[in-house]
């Protein structure tokens, strides 16, 4: 089979763009879920003082609302864990794409199949923050719209400027 010179310089540019978005994805699905539960305190991190998440910190929850927030985290961590799945995806993908003989139909299936992951874990969030959102007073949710960490990305979320 005869590749021309700009497919084999695309499929390298392809190639080389996916490892480097993967690099960073790996290391975090590699975290220990131990370690992610430590940073978020013994029993779920949303009281007030260290390991609790920002947003939360900042909004003064009373007892009650720490505790329903609490729930709700616990029940959406419940049962299949999306984040999970397309760690695994993304794996089989990295290990496809740099496979001797690459198998465009399966990095198609596999492209295909951590993008419906990533919508299941995006409606899982969600579906957990509209939950929380309600618990919150009118003052609580006006504060957490203006939050910065509320809408950045994971480092914003630690509290690191991006």
């Amino acid at each position: 089979m005869n590749i021309s010179t700009r497919t084999l310089w695309t499929t390298f540019a392809v190639v080389f763009l996916a490892a480097v978005a993967l690099v960073p994805l790996s290391a975090q699905a590699q975290e220990p879920a131990q370690g992610r539960h430590a940073r978020m305190g013994e029993s779920g991190g949303f009281g007030p003082g260290r390991g609790q998440r920002p947003i939360f910190a900042r909004l003064n929850l009373t007892d009650q609302q720490r505790e329903q927030v609490r729930a709700i985290m616990q029940e959406s961590r419940a049962g299949e864990q999306p984040g999970q799945k397309i760690g695994q995806l993304r794996r089989e993908l990295n290990a496809v794409i740099f496979a001797d003989a690459p198998d465009l139909a399966k990095i198609d299936r596999l492209k295909a199949a951590i993008a419906e992951a990533d919508a299941a874990a995006l409606n899982k969030r969600v579906e957990a923050e509209l939950k929380i959102a309600q618990v919150l007073t009118a003052e609580q949710r006006a504060q957490a719209r203006e939050m910065p960490a509320a809408r950045g990305g994971r480092g914003a979320r630690r509290g690191v400027k991006q």
